[in-house]
């Protein structure tokens, strides 16, 4: 007979207000990215008529291409749905895609030293990592139940 608190799940989807700020996101990074890219396109046709003038907007250009990349890298690694199994399978689903290991895994849950008004938390595993954008007190339940479920109560460091 199987043990009913190792069958258990819980679920900690992204939704409301964050979910609508991962995709608003993600479309200002894609908009940044292409921004840069018009950009650079432009100042590289214009140089053969304007001259060396022109190649002053591939400054701008590298800006608007490196924020909408640093934007969008980060939202791929955003946890849009974070699953603890009984057994301690923690499932991390990202955009980039799923991190499946276990909790015993995890190296630490620690502030991200990109600093925001809103910082995301960073949750580090042998197999990967994932930013939670949450608000505190789902972040804190999330952090408790990793440690509740690890083997070692040292891995997890407490976010501030």
């Amino acid at each position: 007979m199987s043990d009913p608190s190792r069958d258990a799940v819980r679920r900690w989807p992204l939704h409301g207000a964050w979910r609508v700020w991962l995709w608003f996101s993600a479309a200002l990074g894609a908009a940044f990215v292409l921004a840069g890219v018009a950009t650079a396109g432009f100042a590289l046709t214009a140089a053969a008529g304007l001259g060396r003038d022109a190649l002053l907007l591939l400054l701008p250009a590298a800006v608007l291409t490196g924020v909408g990349t640093m934007i969008t890298w980060q939202v791929l690694h955003t946890a849009t749905d974070v699953l603890l199994h009984g057994d301690g399978t923690l499932v991390l689903r990202r955009p980039l895609g799923a991190l499946r290991t276990h909790v015993g895994r995890v190296r630490s849950v620690r502030d991200s030293v990109l600093r925001s008004t809103h910082t995301p938390t960073v949750v580090e595993t042998a197999d990967g990592w994932v930013y939670l954008v949450r608000n505190r007190r789902e972040k804190a339940e999330i952090v408790g139940a990793i440690r509740g479920r690890s083997p070692a109560p040292g891995p997890v460091e407490p976010d501030g």
